[in-house]
């Protein structure tokens, strides 16, 4: 899967607060405040230590593998959803500018969890539906 990571992610820094996750040295599920830099995973602190001003509380949630990135090519991002697991991703999350990308990655990720977010504009209205 080619995925564009050149695009402008996140401008600042940002925290997925006291979030559950598996801990793979200590085979363990662990609460932890993961904080996001641009497209990756800056750094992992204990819960609800992290000094970020900007981000969403992740209680009662379990962070898995996935791919999260509003720079996802819909064409490009085709492969069943088995195939996309055997690299250890769980979920796949993009953004769509239209109807029939949403439609293209929904169909070749059946049976994979995911979120797809499509900004439809007409003119000054714009809205987001998940």
């Amino acid at each position: 899967m080619q995925i564009n990571t050149q695009g402008a992610p996140h401008a600042v820094a940002w925290v997925i607060r006291d979030a559950e996750y598996f801990d793979s040295k200590s085979h363990q599920f662990t609460r932890a405040d993961i904080e996001i830099e641009g497209a990756y995973i800056g750094d992992i602190k204990p819960a609800r230590t992290s000094r970020l001003q900007d981000g969403v509380s992740a209680a009662g949630y379990v962070c898995t593998p996935g791919v999260i990135h509003p720079w996802v090519d819909p064409r490009m991002a085709c492969l069943p959803g088995a195939s996309l697991a055997g690299y250890g991703v769980t979920g796949l999350g993009t953004i769509c500018e239209n109807v029939s990308d949403c439609l293209l990655v929904m169909s070749a990720l059946r049976g994979m969890p995911m979120t797809v977010h499509a900004d439809f504009g007409d003119g000054d209205q714009s809205f987001r539906r998940t």
